[in-house]
């Protein structure tokens, strides 16, 4: 009885939710790993200097250097934020079949990855889907994965 009380004590608190929620990214392993080469950690490195999350500050220029070494290998993650990053940068009519045409490199790459239910490349190949970025836009087939 003693155990469920607690139980409901910490869930009515969210203390359950902070104790057991996995900490997805370590950053100081994902540079580590990006530094040796990692075409998956410079891709998720883009991302979190992209986006400004899992500790590292908001950062166009260092975004845009790690998508590019990500794509430079060939890897999925790193056409997708490049072309994320030239969309946020360039605002010209163009700008979107440029991005569209960078993702689409890499779409083939990002379906067999969420394929093996790589959570990111899930999440990436819905909002491709979604967004029309790289592919026609397919809400049915985004709303899969």
């Amino acid at each position: 009885m003693a155990v469920a009380s607690l139980s409901c004590r910490m869930i009515a608190t969210g203390q359950a939710l902070r104790n057991t929620t996995p900490k997805l990214v370590d950053p100081v392993q994902l540079v580590a790993r990006a530094e040796s080469g990692d075409g998956y950690a410079q891709g998720l490195l883009s991302q979190g200097y992209r986006r400004g999350i899992w500790g590292f500050p908001k950062d166009p220029m260092n975004a845009a250097r790690w998508a590019t070494l990500s794509m430079d290998q060939g890897h999925p993650f790193g056409f997708y934020e490049r072309a994320l990053l030239d969309l946020a940068i360039d605002r010209e009519t163009n700008a979107f079949a440029r991005a569209s045409g960078l993702a689409k490199e890499g779409l083939q790459g990002m379906r067999g990855l969420a394929r093996t239910g790589d959570m990111f490349a899930q999440k990436y190949l819905a909002d491709m889907l979604h967004l029309g970025i790289g592919s026609k836009p397919s809400q049915s087939e985004a709303a899969l994965w």
